[in-house]
């Protein structure tokens, strides 16, 4: 999915969906393959097994966790939620909603100069780790790609 600057609401994707909020901010919530998430279709299947599934049977996917990102009001992604990564995968319903809140309550970074902003998203980071804890300790454990 492709995020634009102060993109208001819901977006729907193959893989997920996308949440702007009021203060520029906007959550990525994405399931299935190509994503840090458990099965099914989770991290090795076919990438566009879910959109298949759906034209082809009528059926929806999903799966028991998701991997999560923040776009920042720029539209560029929050980096480094977690010390390796821009993302956080295998989050469970629980994590995501604590996940989804803690970004909605992030302060709006309109008029303040290139300092300000850079400050903030440093406290945006620490809050959204904080929010995500346990979710980091697990994902760490995940095996890599290497």
């Amino acid at each position: 999915m492709t995020k634009t600057k102060n993109n208001i609401g819901f977006t729907v994707g193959t893989h997920g969906f996308h949440i702007g909020f009021t203060n520029g901010y906007t959550v990525s919530v994405q399931f299935g393959p190509g994503n840090y998430c458990e099965p099914p279709g989770g991290r090795w299947g076919a990438f566009d097994g879910p959109l298949n599934d759906l034209k082809t049977n009528g059926t929806y996917f999903g799966g028991p966790t998701a991997e999560v990102a923040v776009f920042a009001p720029d539209g560029e992604f929050l980096r480094r939620i977690q010390p390796h990564d821009d993302v956080v995968g295998w989050c469970e319903p629980e994590k995501v909603a604590e996940f989804i809140a803690t970004v909605s309550r992030l302060p709006n970074e309109e008029g303040l100069s290139t300092e300000g902003v850079a400050a903030l998203r440093e406290a945006a980071r620490n809050n959204v780790r904080r929010a995500l804890g346990e979710a980091l300790d697990a994902d760490e454990d995940e095996p890599t790609d290497d």
